[in-house]
């Protein structure tokens, strides 16, 4: 069994105000898609050895698509660096909230629900990285695993994860997003879990005063689904469809997909600048986070909520 460490943050923080040049999230989103794969460099050694969870190789045979009962999912996870040193990774804590040990599951996704790989340290060696498509431990009664993805050197890669837990939803799983633009704070926005159940998701989003919206969408069954941009009086101004495979992922920028939704001072139509977002998949088995980025190259963003009603 393979071994990596969990992030030290306020160690980490000192390492990475030393890096450079502002990519926006907004831009993330672009420049990520194709998703690259490609060798790493070793960053500094940031984690306490004292902190370790088990990890699943990147050679491990794991199925493509998880529809099982009581799967959750998180929407998001990101790790790896762009030109000029800014990084992405995503670190996870996993809590146990009952009085008895519980086993559980983080399995990796790339875009297609193909598993995916990300790098993190082996047997807490600053020297040695390895790639791993998930994590996997037993917690405490009333306990809780830290793990994080190493992003130095590493390229940008963007899916999402699959929690699975041993009894049913003993655990909690919440995944702490990181961006570092060189020159800026650390921004950081939680993404909790969220059920695979949902057939119809709604969120908000503002595209107005410098801000650009997003959303990171992914399906656990085969189907069309229909997203629908609608103003402040719940009037649908544009929308669009997508043929979602099993385990797709797909993260887009509202104003890319939904014209309508562009500003009329960045030379859009101006009809639906702010408003709601509604995802329809008839089939289920659908989950959603929300995204809110300032455009002003800081790095600055937070999750926003989505809701979901089930089949």
């Amino acid at each position: 069994m393979t071994y990596y460490s969990v992030c030290n943050r306020a160690a980490a923080r000192e390492e990475w105000t030393l890096m450079k040049r502002p990519i926006t999230l907004v831009s993330l989103l672009i420049l990520t898609a194709p998703f690259l794969f490609g060798q790493r460099r070793v960053g500094p050694t940031i984690h306490p050895p004292e902190l370790t969870a088990r990890g699943i190789p990147a050679g491990s045979v794991r199925p493509k698509v998880f529809v099982l009962n009581g799967d959750d999912v998180i929407p998001q996870i990101a790790n790896g660096e762009l030109g000029g040193g800014q990084i992405f990774f995503t670190e996870f804590s996993i809590q146990n909230i009952t009085d008895s040990p519980a086993d559980f599951t983080l399995d990796y996704f790339g875009p297609n629900g193909d598993p995916l790989a990300l790098p993190a340290l082996v047997d807490v060696n600053p020297d040695v990285t390895e790639d791993f498509i998930g994590v996997a431990d037993t917690v405490p009664a009333n306990g809780v695993r830290f793990s994080t993805t190493w992003p130095f050197g590493a390229d940008v890669r963007l899916g999402y994860a699959v929690v699975t837990s041993n009894p049913p939803g003993a655990v909690v799983v919440t995944a702490l997003y990181n961006n570092l633009v060189p020159g800026s704070p650390l921004f950081q926005a939680s993404i909790p879990m969220t059920t695979r159940n949902h057939d119809r998701l709604f969120s908000v989003y503002n595209n107005r005063f410098g801000q650009r919206s997003s959303l990171a969408l992914v399906s656990l069954t085969e189907q069309l689904v229909t997203v629908n941009a609608r103003d402040t009086n719940g009037i649908t101004r544009c929308s669009f469809n997508r043929m979602m495979g099993a385990g797709d992922h797909f993260p887009f920028l509202v104003q890319n997909e939904l014209p309508c939704t562009i500003e009329a001072l960045k030379g859009g139509s101006g009809l639906s600048p702010e408003g709601t977002i509604e995802v329809v998949g008839p089939e289920g088995s659908l989950a959603a986070v929300g995204f809110v980025a300032q455009d002003e190259g800081i790095g600055a963003f937070t999750t926003i909520q989505v809701a979901g009603q089930v089949p």
